[in-house]
Formats: C-alpha cells, sequence, structure tokens
C-alpha cells in the first residue's frame, strides 16, 4: 500500500497481480510525509529481503514493532482504521486488476516457492508440487488439492491471527474486496505498462520502468488453463464474481 499526499494518491496492492512492481517504481517519488507498507523478496524477516523499504508504516509500542497498515490492506478495511474519513476525498484511488484464474496460478507457485524456501528439497518434497513428468490430470488434481484444501493461513484483517480457509477463497476474499465505490482507477495486468503510463501522466510523473517482481517463481511456462479442471474452474468463477462480473 502506498499513501502519497504529494501526488493525492492512494494505491492498494491486492494478491499477486504486480502491485509490487508498481509500488517499486512509485517508491522513489515518494515524499518523507508519504506512507508506504514496503515490499518483501523473501520469507525471512531480515533487513537485506526488503525489495522496498516501508515508510512511516511501523511505530514501537513497548518492545515490539508494530504496523500501521498490512501491505495488501483493502479499501473498506483501510476506512475503518482512519479516523478522518474526508482527509483523502480528493485522492486518486487505484489498485489492479488481473485475470482470476490466472491470478491463482500465480499464487499456487508463489505459495510453492515460499514452502521451499522453508523446507528445501530433497529435505521436504511438496505432495502438491506439479513435476515437468506429470501428465495433466496428475497436475490438476494436485493443483485442484493445494488450492481447495483448508489450510492455516494469515489474516490481514487481525493482527498475529491465523484463519482456515482454501487458499482460492483466501485469495478471492482480498481481491474481490478491492471491487470498492472508492477505487476510481483499474490498472489492468494485462495491458500494465499502458496503464501505469497513463496513471504516471495524472499523478506528474514521467513514464517509469517496471520491473517483474517474483516473476520467476512459476516453474512450468503453461497457459493458466492447463491448471484447471470443472471443480477448479467452476471454484475461480463462483468465488470471483465481482471481478469477472464488471471485467468480462
Amino acid at each position: 500500500m502506498i499513501i502519497s499526499p504529494e501526488h493525492q494518491l492512494i494505491f492498494f496492492k491486492p494478491l499477486k497481480c504486480a502491485g509490487s512492481s508498481v509500488e517499486k517504481a512509485l517508491h522513489p517519488h515518494l515524499s518523507q510525509e508519504a506512507l508506504c507498507t514496503g515490499g518483501k523478496n523473501s520469507t525471512k524477516g531480515l533487513a537485506s529481503s526488503w525489495e522496498y523499504t516501508p515508510i512511516n508504516n511501523e511505530f514501537i509500542e513497548g518492545d515490539f514493532i508494530h504496523f500501521r497498515f498490512h501491505q495488501h490492506v483493502h479499501p473498506e478495511l483501510f476506512y475503518q482504521k482512519i479516523k478522518d474519513k474526508m482527509k483523502f476525498s480528493k485522492y486518486h484511488h487505484v489498485t489492479v486488476i488481473r485475470n482470476p484464474w490466472d491470478t491463482i496460478v500465480s499464487y499456487y507457485w508463489y505459495m510453492i516457492s515460499l514452502q521451499e524456501e522453508l523446507y528445501p528439497p530433497p529435505h521436504y518434497e511438496l505432495a502438491w508440487k506439479i513435476q515437468d513428468q506429470d501428465p495433466i490430470d496428475v497436475a490438476q488434481q494436485k493443483f485442484c488439492k493445494c488450492v481447495l484444501t483448508p489450510s492455516p493461513i494469515e489474516s490481514m484483517e487481525e493482527d498475529n491471527h491465523m484463519q482456515i480457509m482454501p487458499v482460492l477463497k483466501y485469495v478471492a476474499y482480498y481481491n474481490e474486496k478491492m471491487i470498492h465505490e472508492k477505487i476510481d482507477t483499474f490498472i489492468r495486468f494485462e495491458q500494465l505498462k499502458d496503464d501505469f503510463d497513463n496513471l504516471c501522466k495524472r499523478i506528474g510523473l514521467p513514464p517509469q520502468q517496471l520491473q517483474h517482481l517474483k516473476s520467476n517463481t512459476r516453474k512450468l511456462k503453461k497457459h493458466y488453463s492447463w491448471y484447471y479442471n470443472e471443480e477448479t474452474k467452476n471454484a475461480v468463477e463462483e468465488s470471483f464474481s465481482k471481478i469477472i462480473t464488471r471485467f468480462k
């Protein structure tokens, strides 16, 4: 998430929609008064793991570091947390939107990469990881079990709280929250460069280079439709109804 008073901009970062690339491109142009939740390139909580650092989002209370906002805070939660509801009434409210079937495939490989970083092979072999030699029916079944099996996952709405839900439902819940009346600009992932250039022009910046962050996590360069059987295809359609209806 970014709040930039200088550019009259709030950027809400959804899951697996190139939001980190957008934030990193904007980060050098933020003033000392701005807020940025930062973005990590690793699961390890080390200073070197920051892809771009937080700005004004951390504060110390007692012996602990706290964060004002989660990096994927959605507009509804943001406006619940702030006191002055009118402070940002003239700001651009921006997010990124992406084909949800492609989004879930991206999140699947991101999740596999996190697990392998925590438990490197060969010490721990992921049962749900799709291998090069897997037939399509085996690959689709692995993908289905991975994204539809309930598992513990971090809540973005409550500190230090885990919730049990399928990762497909988790991604859908937060990304669907970005379809909100406050959002006035949707950057389309499928036309990312053009839409981001238009945003830069609106806020008074020259065109910026967008880096492809975390793009090496997808190990198989298959079209997203290859991963889906009828069960997972329908699950995405049901879970992402707002995004599909608005952008079909």
